[in-house]
């Protein structure tokens, strides 16, 4: 898991560039590189839940985020992670 601290008054520069952060956080998610994201309330904090073999491959993908000069960030490995999954199976759209 990667916890993240985001800068309590953020520059105009951080919210140009939230758009891009969104989108490449959306693609990390399809690719299921990133299997859960939490941000507090107050937009100061932001979880990751990734799945990776190494620390190596988590810090190339963390230097690709549009706000990671923004970013204070811990990387912490779990043992696991429990989510709540719906009990209605998925669409096929076949």
């Amino acid at each position: 898991m990667i916890s993240i601290d985001l800068p309590e008054s953020p520059p105009v520069e951080f919210m140009s560039l939230i758009p891009p952060q969104r989108d490449l956080i959306n693609d990390l998610m399809n690719k299921g590189f990133i299997t859960n994201v939490s941000l507090s309330e107050d937009r100061t904090k932001l979880w990751l839940v990734v799945n990776s073999d190494s620390e190596k491959d988590i810090l190339t993908v963390l230097q690709t985020f549009p706000l990671i000069k923004y970013m204070k960030f811990k990387i912490e490995k779990l043992l696991f992670n429990f989510a709540y999954t719906s009990s209605f199976p998925q669409m096929s759209l076949n």
